[in-house]
């Protein structure tokens, strides 16, 4: 759900085509939108916007307002078939700039969020188990983390491919989550919530009762303004 919103907060709101009334919105007007967007976006962002703006014909037709889906079949006519694609390889940090992004995080973003960071960066987390790190699942005796669960819109779910793993953590890292542990157990006690610690990377402002862990989006804009940092 939050992606199909983000697909339509980011490449449809913007557009004057799908300002109109949605009987005024023609196929030739879709195809010339998706074929610009084609040329600045990947072939699975193409296919995003065409999903939803089709699946938005398809409930017009099922409501009864619309007798057709100007949407219909269009991808055929801007996208080459998967096997003839040209794909961008992954193109991962190397060593140098993991660290320089490291070295640079540790200098204009928060506590929290530089581990949250370093976590992904040295440990291979996935964005959305590092920000579910609970203090009960850290094993510092043998330096492991369990990793039994990922965060997302404010809810909780299974890791990638349904199973809990263990997590090597560096030594240094290792020190520097202990370290934050027993800050955020100061915190609580001095704002009366008592000693215990659950989420590591809980995000500022909330109440008592909204005490909830970054969002994902959090995490990418500081990511973005680190690394344009």
């Amino acid at each position: 759900v939050e992606r199909y919103a983000d697909t339509m907060r980011i490449h449809m709101e913007p557009q004057a085509i799908y300002k109109q009334p949605i009987d005024q919105v023609s196929r030739d007007q879709i195809k010339a939108s998706l074929r610009e967007l084609a040329k600045r976006r990947s072939p699975a962002t193409v296919e995003s916007v065409h999903a939803v703006v089709s699946s938005v014909f398809e409930e017009g037709i099922d409501s009864g307002l619309l007798g057709s889906n100007p949407a219909r079949g269009l991808l055929k006519k801007i996208l080459p078939p998967k096997n003839q694609r040209d794909l961008k390889d992954p193109a991962p940090m190397t060593v140098e700039e993991r660290d320089r992004m490291i070295a640079t995080a540790e200098r204009v973003c928060c506590r929290s969020m530089q581990l949250v960071l370093k976590a992904m960066a040295l440990m291979g987390f996935r964005l959305g188990e590092v920000l579910a790190m609970r203090a009960k699942h850290i094993d510092l005796g043998r330096f492991l983390y369990h990793v039994v669960e990922a965060y997302k819109c404010q809810g909780f779910r299974k890791p990638k491919g349904g199973k809990s793993r263990f997590v090597d953590i560096p030594e240094s890292l290792a020190v520097e989550l202990e370290e934050h542990v027993m800050t955020l157990k100061k915190e609580g006690l001095q704002a009366g919530r008592g000693g215990h610690v659950d989420f590591l990377f809980v995000k500022p402002g909330g109440s008592e009762g909204s005490r909830w862990p970054f969002s994902q989006r959090d995490v990418q804009c500081e990511l973005r303004r680190v690394c344009k940092a």
